[in-house]
């Protein structure tokens, strides 16, 4: 970025020195959305087994190398609180603040709690015990962090009880999951969720900030010429803001001819030659976007209500096979825990399958 850019942000007269800040700060654009194409039952049941099958496991020699997981979260919550900060100062400036935002600005404390959650649902040296992928692109990370980003992806976010355990159960009909990965599915589904919401944020406060450079540009036209408004879109391209600066300046253009326009009007007419096309598509984006930040934050409620015993112990293999006997099913929960981190401790020491094991008790 050339010094001479830069300075050209003081003539914007409306420009606040935050929102210039901000933007000066950081020329990294926001990350995509984990967000793919929607699967119903039948394709998350097909999807569970090639995932299965395309997920490649370390050994634990290797496994116990790798750092414990937290993939940036204390980093995610961090943006986070910029993103939110950034749009609550701006949201008093009258211009129009998209459902998405409002969706952040009305539940940060929810997602602040999310740390605490993550932090007090699975101890670190609990998921220094978990399979990690040996492939790009999650490396390194426990396998169940590639299941619970494959389910986020396909669901945009919406946690589906019926989906989630068919999607479980397909995967085990390829490889069975661990006791200790089912039991971290929770707090591996929010670390993903922050994760997405974070990439989310990070594009509302952009795509803000973009719009209001838009505003302050149109605010001062009379006083800029061409090579001020190239310099400020260099800026712009630089950050990968176009799309949201260019419509939000189409949306400021006059609708009748103006006699002696302004060299705003002008560059605008040159940039901006389908203006129609730039505001369906910002239409399309921000819905998509409205209901990604809503399902996001109303599964993170969401998993805090689900009765997860209910949910993982009929998915469990190993589960499965200790509940045939009447004797188990009628023990307390505490006695069932202490069952199953002793079967636990015999899989690893016999290098056996935890269902192995069990089935082994069953037969005793």
């Amino acid at each position: 970025m050339s010094t001479g850019n830069a300075e050209v942000l003081d003539r914007l007269a409306t420009l606040d020195s935050h929102a210039r800040k901000l933007f000066l700060s950081s020329s990294a654009p926001a990350e995509p959305p984990i967000r793919a194409e929607l699967f119903g039952l039948q394709r998350f049941e097909e999807h569970g087994r090639s995932l299965a099958q395309a997920q490649v496991i370390e050994t634990d020699a290797e496994s116990h190398r790798r750092p414990s997981f937290f993939p940036r979260v204390e980093e995610n919550l961090a943006a986070l609180r910029t993103a939110f900060d950034y749009v609550a100062l701006t949201s008093h400036s009258g211009h129009y603040t998209t459902p998405a935002a409002e969706w952040l600005l009305d539940n940060f404390p929810l997602i602040e709690a999310q740390l605490q959650q993550i932090r007090e649902g699975v101890p670190r040296r609990y998921y220094a015990s978990l399979p990690k992928l040996a492939a790009a692109p999650l490396q390194g990370l426990p396998r169940v962090y590639g299941i619970a980003w494959a389910y986020v992806a396909h669901t945009d976010s919406v946690l589906n009880p019926e989906i989630f355990t068919a999607f479980l159960n397909a995967y085990q009909n390829i490889g069975e999951l661990r006791l200790s990965e089912l039991w971290a599915l929770p707090t591996t589904l929010r670390v993903v969720l922050l994760e997405n919401l974070r990439r989310m944020a990070d594009g509302i406060a952009q795509g803000k900030l973009a719009r209001e450079i838009a505003h302050s540009v149109w605010d001062s036209a009379g006083e800029l010429d061409d090579a001020d408004l190239d310099a400020v879109y260099a800026l712009i391209v630089q950050r990968d803001l176009q799309r949201g600066y260019l419509t939000q300046l189409w949306q400021r253009m006059p609708t009748e001819p103006v006699i002696n326009s302004p060299a705003l009007v002008r560059w605008c007419e040159r940039h901006c030659p389908d203006g129609h096309a730039l505001m369906l598509e910002s239409q399309i984006a921000q819905v998509a976007s409205n209901l990604t930040v809503g399902n996001i934050i109303t599964t993170l409620r969401m998993i805090g209500q689900v009765d997860w015993i209910e949910l993982i112990e009929p998915v469990s293999c190993s589960l499965k096979v200790l509940r045939q006997l009447p004797s188990f099913r009628q023990e307390s929960e505490i006695t069932r825990q202490q069952i199953t981190r002793a079967m636990e401790q015999l899989t690893r020491r016999s290098l056996k399958s935890e269902c192995e094991v069990a089935e082994a008790v069953v037969a005793a």
